[in-house]
């Protein structure tokens, strides 16, 4: 994760090495009444394309590296945020 985080890897380099190569409800959740896995099977995907279309990414061009990376994470972060307000 450090890797990641300070950009030595990509987001896919992760997901390759780390995930087998896709990120799935088991790498997120090990509770599946955790919010983090809640917001992953209700919504993540929605945001995730949300994205991409905003920073207009082609799905098969998506190599989340650098500044990419950083506002995927950031733009994840108030996704779930306002994901968690409407739960309560």
């Amino acid at each position: 994760m450090k890797d990641l985080i300070e950009h030595r890897i990509s987001g896919s380099e992760f997901i390759v090495e780390y995930c087998d190569g896709k990120l799935t409800q088991e790498d997120i959740c090990d509770d599946e009444k955790d919010d983090l896995c809640q917001y992953y099977v209700e919504k993540y995907l929605d945001d995730y394309f949300d994205f991409l279309k905003t920073n207009k990414i082609e799905v098969m061009d998506v190599v989340f590296s650098g500044a990419v990376l950083d506002n995927y994470v950031a733009y994840l972060e108030a996704c779930y945020k306002k994901w968690r307000k409407t739960k309560a």
